[in-house]
């Protein structure tokens, strides 16, 4: 059987600062409609969303149409289609609980028709396809095994420590951590195709995509989407920012060595188009810090 599997749709109202679309809810459609058309394409057996497929627990009718919208565009002419699973992540989920599902917006989307939905426990796992492929589900943060310092550091897990919890396990299917990577140990091989679009200045040079396995062969392949534009991703605004936090830096360690204030605080405030309070509270911690 072949399995696609992606994650971390974050649909949303709201355009993220870092994009430039001119119709953000178009923009997160065209990602939609080319995953569901290559996995027509690819003769795709099953398709898992595995968590987040909405940014937050409440949004319009306009965003939760999104994935319905896309489905009876792509699959309204084709007769060969996948099957559709839905997982929860914590995006998805009012108070991040399951128990929440009636009341948060996801719950549309798993009851629509077309969707098979299923559940999480308290951990957000889901072994609904362990038994007959194998499969489990985990929509947590978990990092490539070559992160483990940083993994550590953000109490967050590495690929190794659900292995270990799933050891019957032969495919791992991970969200949450939003760049793609594959871990493959003797038995099991962990799948986490990171998030299907750009809205963080981080993900800027992100290879946007989604998995392919056979359950059979254990063959797999990552597969690009192309309608997600590097172009409209703009992060301009970081430079600035950095440049503002630079200068802010460079004065405090000034007031830090001449134990008083060297320029007129005001016009520094203006110059760097921030609000006064902040600033003196800033610089007086930096000045702390330094003596």
């Amino acid at each position: 059987m072949k399995v696609a599997v992606s994650a971390d749709l974050h649909l949303r109202r709201d355009r993220p600062r870092v994009r430039t679309d001119e119709d953000w809810i178009q923009s997160q459609k065209n990602n939609v409609v080319e995953l569901l058309q290559k996995c027509v394409e690819l003769d795709i057996d099953m398709l898992i969303l595995a968590g987040d497929i909405l940014d937050s627990s409440n949004q319009p009718p306009w965003v939760i149409d999104i994935l319905p919208q896309a489905m009876q565009e792509v699959f309204n002419t084709k007769q060969s289609l996948p099957e559709v699973h839905i997982v929860p992540g914590n995006h998805d989920l009012q108070h991040h609980q399951y128990a929440n599902l009636r009341n948060s917006s996801i719950g549309n989307l798993m009851r629509m028709k077309g969707v098979t939905a299923h559940g999480v426990n308290e951990q957000f796992e889901n072994t609904d396809f362990l038994e007959e492929f194998g499969i489990v589900i985990v929509h947590r943060l978990i990092m490539p095994d070559a992160n483990e310092s940083l993994a550590r550091l953000a109490k967050a897990e590495i690929a190794a420590d659900i292995i270990e919890s799933f050891p019957a396990a032969k495919f791992i299917l991970t969200g949450d951590y939003h760049k793609h990577y594959v871990e493959i140990y003797e038995d099991t091989i962990l799948f986490n195709p990171g998030c299907l679009n750009r809205q963080s200045a981080d993900e800027k040079d992100y290879e946007v995509g989604f998995y392919v396995f056979n359950t059979k062969d254990s063959s797999y392949e990552f597969f690009p989407l192309e309608s997600d534009d590097i172009s409209l991703i703009d992060d301009s605004y970081l430079v600035e920012q950095h440049a503002r936090e630079d200068s802010l830096s460079a004065y405090a360690e000034q007031l830090a060595s001449s134990k008083g204030l060297s320029f007129d605080l005001w016009e520094v405030v203006k110059e760097l188009s921030v609000d006064s309070s902040k600033l003196v509270k800033n610089i007086l911690e930096e000045v702390k810090i330094n003596e």
